[in-house]
Parts: C-alpha cells; sequence; structure tokens
C-alpha cells in the first residue's frame, strides 16, 4: 500500500484519479475546495481554498509517498479580464510551491499531469508527436504546463527522488468539460450531422485508461523503479471525426445518419461563422506516439478509444 496524494482531486481527472488508486489498495488523500467533491470509500479528503505559491502543502504531505498533481486552471470557455494571470498563479506558482513542499517531506515521487499543449502547434499533424519534438507551446496555458514539467523536473534531480510528467492529447469521459462536452451535446441532436466523410487522424485518451495508466506508475513506485521524465500519454487508436460523432449517437442511443459533406465545405462554413478552431480541433490531424510510457511502465491501454466513447456517452445519460 502506498500513501498517495491526489490534487485536484475534485476535478473530471482528479475524481477517476482517486478512485483508481483507492480501488488499488492504495491509501488516497483527495486534495479538494469542498468536502462534497469527492465520496470515495476509504479516502480522506483534505481541504485547499486555493492553489498558488502561498498554499502551505507540508501537514497534507507529512506521510505521503506518492503526489499525483492533477490540479490545474484550464477549460476557461469564456475567459474574463486576468485570467492569464489565474492560470500562472496556480499552474506555476502553484506547482512551484508544492514540489518544494514534496522536497522538504519524504515525498518519494510525484506526477504531474501535464498537457502536448506543451508542443509546438505544428508538431503530430504529419507525424506522430514525440518526445523530441520541440516544446514551443503557443498558449498561456500550454507555457504553464512546460515551466510546470521544469519545476517537478528540478525535484526528480534530488537523491532518491522522481518526477513523471504525463502528456495527454484531448482526455474524454463522461462529464468531460471544454469543447468535449461540446461535442457530446452536437451529437446527441435528433438531426443528421454532416460529418459521415471527415475521415481524418487523431489521437485521443480515456479518461479511464490516464487512470490505469497513473497506477501503472505507482505500481513501478512500488518496485523501486521509476523513469523519471515526460512521456506522451494516449489511447491505442486513431480515430476519425466521423467515428467519433458515430460511436457518441450510439452510446447515447441516438444512433443517426450522417451526410458526407466535403471536408473543404464544413471547414469554409465554419470559417464563416468565427468557429474555425473548434472545428480543426476535431476534424483536424494530431496524432501521439506514446510508445515511450508503454514501453517503460509495460502498460497497454486496457480500452479501446471507440468503445471508451461510447461508454462515456452511456455513462453521461
Amino acid at each position: 500500500m502506498v500513501k498517495v496524494v491526489v490534487t485536484g482531486a475534485g476535478g473530471f481527472a482528479g475524481r477517476e484519479l482517486v478512485k483508481a488508486l483507492a480501488s488499488e489498495g492504495h491509501s488516497v488523500t483527495a486534495v479538494v475546495r469542498r468536502p462534497a467533491e469527492t465520496a470515495t470509500p476509504g479516502v480522506t479528503n483534505a481541504l485547499v481554498a486555493e492553489i498558488d505559491g502561498t498554499t502551505d502543502w507540508s501537514p497534507i504531505l507529512a506521510d505521503a509517498d506518492v503526489v499525483v498533481h492533477a490540479a490545474a486552471r484550464a477549460h476557461v470557455l469564456r475567459p474574463e479580464a486576468g485570467e492569464d494571470e489565474r492560470v500562472l498563479r496556480t499552474n506555476v506558482d502553484g506547482t512551484r510551491r508544492l514540489a518544494a513542499d514534496c522536497a522538504a517531506t519524504n515525498v518519494r515521487t510525484l506526477v504531474f499531469l501535464s498537457s502536448i499543449a506543451v508542443y509546438d502547434p505544428g508538431c503530430g499533424i504529419k507525424s506522430a508527436l514525440k518526445e523530441s519534438d520541440p516544446l514551443n507551446p503557443a498558449t498561456v496555458y500550454g507555457r504553464s504546463k512546460k515551466t510546470g514539467e521544469a519545476l517537478v523536473g528540478e525535484f526528480a534531480r534530488l537523491p532518491g527522488r522522481a518526477a513523471i510528467s504525463l502528456r495527454p492529447p484531448l482526455i474524454y469521459g463522461a462529464g468531460a468539460p471544454g469543447n468535449w462536452g461540446r461535442l457530446e451535446k452536437l451529437a446527441r441532436l435528433p438531426v443528421p450531422l454532416p460529418f459521415g466523410a471527415i475521415r481524418n487522424r487523431r489521437s485521443m485518451l480515456g479518461l479511464a485508461n490516464l487512470a490505469d495508466a497513473v497506477c501503472a506508475v505507482l505500481r513501478s513506485h512500488v518496485a523501486g523503479n521509476v523513469p523519471s521524465g515526460a512521456y506522451n500519454l494516449a489511447d491505442g487508436d486513431i480515430v476519425s471525426l466521423g467515428e467519433i460523432i458515430a460511436a457518441l449517437r450510439d452510446g447515447s442511443g441516438r444512433a443517426g445518419q450522417q451526410i458526407a459533406v466535403a471536408p473543404a465545405i464544413l471547414a469554409a462554413a465554419f470559417k464563416v461563422i468565427g468557429k474555425s478552431a473548434e472545428f480543426e480541433k476535431f476534424a483536424g490531424d494530431l496524432t501521439v506516439d506514446a510508445g515511450a510510457f508503454t514501453r517503460t511502465f509495460g502498460w497497454t491501454p486496457p480500452n479501446a478509444t471507440l468503445d471508451g466513447i461510447r461508454a462515456a456517452a452511456r455513462a453521461s445519460g
């Protein structure tokens, strides 16, 4: 049994991580902003109102072996003034303080949930995204994750410590925020949708697969062998937008026809309504090579992408 602290435990990814780690028999402390955010049997809640450079983690980390840092500020669809500063305060200052407090305790392994947003936006389109590709994030969120990786990397340089940064693409699952939630709503419309001709190539990561991968890191911790570094993480499948829509409709019980409209026509239509970026997020190509993680940790994604999407749609109701 490992004593694990999970930050962001009330969030989309954090809730699933807490459940998976607890089911593996670990002693889990879930860091939440409100007491009602987790209700997993046997899990201890720890309240932290805000995560920034002033957060004192010492009492929570006193007996911890592993910390999984899933807390972050992201998925703000309509940001207000000062949002960039809030992202940096939480994702950079908060991570810096957490890594420093981990270094001052007996924490041995720090797992950081990063993102493929750390890469140059042109990577992963013509060839699968690799860890050796250039880090040139185009957004404040991506820059905050790049800095966060560097901060946890400093922790890994201490004797007897290890740090893993996981770089997932879009994470799907029941209740997923942001653009995935919008796509789910679109797929539930009781009308034919015009995406039948889109056969792009897209890597994604199921929430359940993410949790299973973190459990694999914990197994390496127990074995005393955690190879520090940054790793891409993705499902083993590559899917198209047309397949994603079909799986969402199938899972939600709304199986319906898709019209085969030429991708160029759709791209032009979305450009007219000012939604080119949203269209590209799903209709463009972006593939991820997660081979380094799978080889290093002996991990295979337990769920196929389309099966996971159907399950997420069923769970969403």
